[in-house]
């Protein structure tokens, strides 16, 4: 995987809350690992009191994909067995019922293997969240999120990388936890 550059093409959000910086990076760190992310290393805070996390999650791009292949090959095995049963036990010897079962396993069989023989693309997403005390008594949450796909996997398409991109922004609101864009209301790059 590639290291993560935040300066080039991040995504980012910023917003204020009502609350100490303190409290403010404890609500990040708690909504973020609720969300799935996991620190990669400790908070820190820096002598002006600005609290920075840098914060991972591991991801597969198309894990929907993968786990309807596992079901449809599934599916297919268990139709197979039951026919294997039927033609034991000589029940269902009929010629009508055989034959459209065995159709429908070799189908479910193919088009769940053909959606397994691709390798599973994986993704890294990391976000980076600096909490800084503002003079009322709040504090200001900058937030810059950044895409990393897996190198060996061919690439994803626009459509996929837009998608990846506004999961990552809805990602970056969980801190504040209004699941919308706070001031500004507009992805920003």
């Amino acid at each position: 995987m590639k290291v993560a550059d935040f300066t080039t093409n991040p995504v980012w959000d910023e917003w204020t809350m009502d609350v100490e910086a303190s409290v403010g990076s404890s609500i990040a760190q708690d909504r973020l690992t609720a969300r799935g992310y996991r620190l990669v290393e400790p908070v820190k805070e820096s002598d002006d009191g600005v609290y920075t996390m840098l914060a991972r999650l591991d991801d597969i791009a198309d894990g929907a994909k993968r786990t309807n292949g596992k079901l449809m090959l599934a599916a297919a095995v268990g139709i197979t067995l039951v026919l294997l049963v039927m033609m034991a036990e000589s029940i269902g010897g009929e010629r009508t019922v055989v034959p459209p079962l065995l159709l429908a396993a070799v189908v479910l069989g193919g088009m769940g293997l053909s959606r397994l023989r691709e390798p599973a693309r994986r993704r890294r997403k990391l976000m980076e969240v600096t909490i800084s005390p503002m003079p009322d008594g709040g504090c200001r949450v900058l937030a810059k999120g950044a895409l990393i796909p897996d190198t060996a996997a061919e690439p994803s398409t626009p459509a996929e990388q837009a998608a990846s991109e506004q999961t990552l922004l809805e990602d970056l609101r969980v801190a504040d936890g209004k699941g919308k864009s706070g001031e500004s209301g507009e992805k920003r790059r």
